[in-house]
């Protein structure tokens, strides 16, 4: 914490870490049977065509998760003031998707979106400043009523919305029913380093 209050990461760039993304691609296979010569007994009415397989649209969530993979630059306004901040979000070997800005082992924010066993997406967040201590919370899903993703804490105390839009992301937390920290990003090429 500085001396006008403000977290160190107001002076300077966050550290990030970064890693590529792949992406899945869907195939359809069509297979013909054929038919063996044999004399015709009767004419068969052929059966109505199956209507052609349609590739699932995915949540608002996931679509959410997707588009964080990459650098992001702009301001979060806190309870400490407006600062300048940098994270960059990577897909991780398992498929979840992590960004992390550090300033110092003690002083840094952390989500990780994680794919659940029913095929959800779990945010957990951690944010650590020096005089406040660590804080952890695990946020599962809580509607998209409005196109918005949001992820909720047992109890909904905390509320997290993020909508990623091309090159713009806002990530607004509520806590209480009181907006509580919100960050303004852009899509950069790289995240600075300090």
């Amino acid at each position: 914490m500085t001396a006008a209050g403000r977290p160190a990461m107001a002076r300077r760039g966050a550290r990030a870490h970064g890693a590529g993304m792949s992406k899945a691609h869907l195939f359809f296979l069509f297979v013909v049977v054929g038919c063996a010569a044999a004399p015709p007994v009767a004419p068969v009415p052929s059966p109505s065509p199956s209507p052609s397989p349609v590739a699932p649209v995915p949540s608002v969530h996931a679509a959410v998760v997707d588009g964080l993979v990459g650098a992001w630059a702009g301001e979060l306004d806190s309870p400490f003031g407006a600062f300048p901040f940098e994270i960059e979000f990577v897909r991780e070997p398992d498929g979840s998707v992590h960004g992390r800005a550090e300033e110092s082992p003690q002083e840094y924010f952390d989500f990780q979106f994680r794919r659940t066993a029913g095929g959800g997406w779990q945010l957990r967040e951690e944010g650590s400043l020096p005089g406040v201590g660590v804080q952890t919370q695990v946020l599962a899903p809580a509607g998209d009523d409005d196109g918005r993703a949001r992820w909720a804490s047992e109890g909904g105390h905390l509320v997290v919305t993020v909508e990623v839009d091309g090159d713009a992301m806002l990530l607004a937390a509520r806590l209480r029913g009181e907006d509580h920290a919100t960050f303004r990003l852009r899509r950069v090429q790289a995240v600075s380093s300090p």
